[in-house]
């Protein structure tokens, strides 16, 4: 893990600034227009609130999460910006996460369309912690697995007096 932090560090490289771009939902305390991305984000958020109130294996709490969900997917498809429809996706990765209703590969769906929403915008993505610390240890993983699978095309990096740890 220690390695997986140090190599991030080492890649972004001292010259570069840390993102600092994260999304946030509209004001919901401003009651959004009826049928809107911005009311359907609003009321996913009530119900992914609403179901933290209930146990975690409870079926109330499944049944607002899943609720959450709907509301963060039509969020998504009503969306006419992309921050509106990105917004929907990242809230849906978080009801999807391991701490709601543990659905991985849902969670993998979100983030693919996050992507293909923003194809330009080639910075790695990462989920945020509640605290909006950004979690990089899943894309470290992810990224030294695909440095195996082409060390020898990482070789010359390997070599730089930036890269020790590498």
């Amino acid at each position: 893990m220690m390695l997986s932090a140090a190599l991030v560090l080492a890649l972004a490289g001292p010259g570069q600034a840390q993102s600092t771009d994260t999304r946030r939902p509209p004001a919901c305390g401003v009651a959004p227009a009826s049928g809107t991305a911005a009311a359907e984000l609003c009321l996913g958020e009530d119900q992914l609130r609403a179901a933290e109130a209930f146990p975690r294996q409870s079926a109330q709490r499944t049944r607002q999460l899943e609720t959450a969900a709907d509301h963060y997917r039509r969020a998504a498809s009503l969306a006419t910006t992309g921050d509106a429809g990105v917004q929907g996706l990242e809230a849906l990765t978080k009801v999807y996460d391991a701490q709601h209703l543990d659905q991985p590969r849902q969670v993998e769906s979100a983030l693919r369309e996050i992507i293909a929403q923003l194809p330009n915008d080639l910075r790695p993505v990462f989920r945020l912690a509640d605290n909006d610390a950004e979690i990089a240890a899943d894309w470290a993983r992810g990224f030294l697995a695909g440095v195996t699978l082409r060390a020898d095309a990482w070789e010359p990096l390997r070599r730089t007096p930036n890269m020790v740890l590498f």
